[in-house]
């Protein structure tokens, strides 16, 4: 290994290691500064306040934007959200990430699915819960849903049924009724 790969490679790690731990860095480092001078570090912490809360902000006003438009539809994908509103596709699918992280009491879901982020309004988790507490088995969800929404797969259907069901919006079917259910009707 050359000496260049080596820098590059340490230089990788070192970044990743300021990405990651940044806060505790500037914590330790204003500690350190009110140790030697204290009004540097005065000055350095309102230097860093003023920084967290204009980060802040702009993460929160992304948030709040991304979260007002997907209520606009009844499912939309991170792509299209990207593409609609001019921002990279890996800032939209970390707010979306970070925003499905706090769903739990929402109407809405966020299903990260195959590394991308669709979000499905209330209107269609109420047809999707109707469908799911009738009995309906995932092909049958897929086969009802797809006339009126543009689903991909059933593997979403999945996915969706395995959010609400963690999240307590459904409840875990009985898959040793479905089989006597089913061997009964064959009958």
């Amino acid at each position: 290994m050359k000496i260049t790969e080596l820098f590059e490679e340490m230089g990788k790690y070192i970044f990743i290691f300021i990405k990651k731990y940044w806060f505790y860095l500037s914590l330790f480092f204003v500690i350190i500064m009110f140790f030697v001078n204290s009004i540097a570090s005065i000055v350095s912490i309102s230097v860093f306040a003023v920084g967290l809360i204009i980060y802040y902000l702009i993460t929160s006003n992304l948030k709040y934007k991304l979260l007002r438009y997907m209520k606009e539809y009844d499912l939309i994908e991170d792509i299209q959200i990207s593409e609609d509103l001019t921002i990279p596709l890996k800032i939209v699918r970390e707010a979306m990430k970070s925003i499905a992280k706090r769903q739990k009491r929402k109407d809405w879901l966020i299903a990260v699915i195959n590394n991308r982020c669709v979000f499905y309004n209330s209107i269609f988790i109420t047809k999707f819960r109707d469908l799911y507490n009738e009995g309906l088995n995932e092909k049958s969800i897929f086969n009802v849903i797809t006339e009126t929404y543009s689903i991909r797969s059933r593997a979403e259907i999945k996915a969706i049924e395995d959010i609400l069901i963690n999240e307590n919006k459904i409840d875990e079917r009985d898959f040793s009724v479905i089989k006597l259910l089913t061997f009964e009707s064959k009958l």
